[in-house]
């Protein structure tokens, strides 16, 4: 477990699910400028980043820790598959939340017959690490921001496609203070649509944050 030195606070810049260049042939255009507002202390990515060139271009904004998605095959010897963190006393475990490829293919399967259900994530992480503090992942493109029985369950959506419709692109904030409390919020990227992998900016649309955004049970 990696563990950093307690501060007055950290904040922490999360994303997931970039999809460069399979599914957008670059990043959002509102992500790095608000990452660049935000002076974030680190960024954690979630996985399925797709291209080294994501983590290089984050990289120029603050450190980088990442762990590998499904789709991130060409960094397989590079990035580790799960990371444990302490920061400010609060444990924190990021992964990207396929569990492997059988975990993958079962989750697909109930996801066809249920949809997205959190359940599914918390009985996965917490008995594979059961002595965390808070868990962050991706993989769903789904933002969820819930605490159960003490912990926190923690996606910051998809930086490069919402999950419906109705639900944007999204990033995610995570401020841990000194006594260890720990702050959750989503940013939603808005401003642009992808069409044919590029950002085509859209006009007349209205851009708010949540500081509680959850989706499922």
């Amino acid at each position: 477990m990696q563990r950093d030195p307690i501060s007055e606070k950290t904040i922490i810049a999360v994303v997931a699910d970039t999809h460069v260049p399979d599914r957008a042939v670059e990043l959002h255009p509102g992500l790095v400028p608000k990452l660049q507002d935000l002076h974030p202390d680190m960024i954690l990515h979630a996985g399925d980043i797709s291209s080294p060139e994501v983590l290089e271009e984050l990289g120029r904004v603050s450190p980088v820790k990442a762990v590998q998605g499904n789709r991130d095959w060409h960094f397989t010897s590079k990035i580790p598959m799960q990371l444990e963190l302490e920061i400010n006393s609060v444990r924190l475990v990021l992964v990207h939340g396929h569990g492997g490829w059988c975990h993958y293919f079962a989750d697909k399967f109930d996801n066809s017959l249920h949809g997205y259900r959190l359940e599914r994530y918390e009985q996965y992480l917490t008995r594979k690490f059961p002595l965390a503090n808070g868990y962050i992942f991706g993989h769903s493109h789904f933002p969820e921001n819930s605490r159960r029985k003490g912990r926190f369950y923690f996606n910051p959506g998809s930086a490069c496609l919402g999950c419906a419709m109705d639900i944007p692109s999204s990033f995610g904030v995570i401020d841990i203070q000194s006594n260890g409390s720990v702050d959750l919020k989503i940013v939603p990227l808005t401003g642009f649509e992808l069409k044919e992998k590029h950002w085509i900016e859209v006009k007349d649309e209205t851009e708010k944050e949540f500081d509680k955004f959850h989706f499922g049970s």
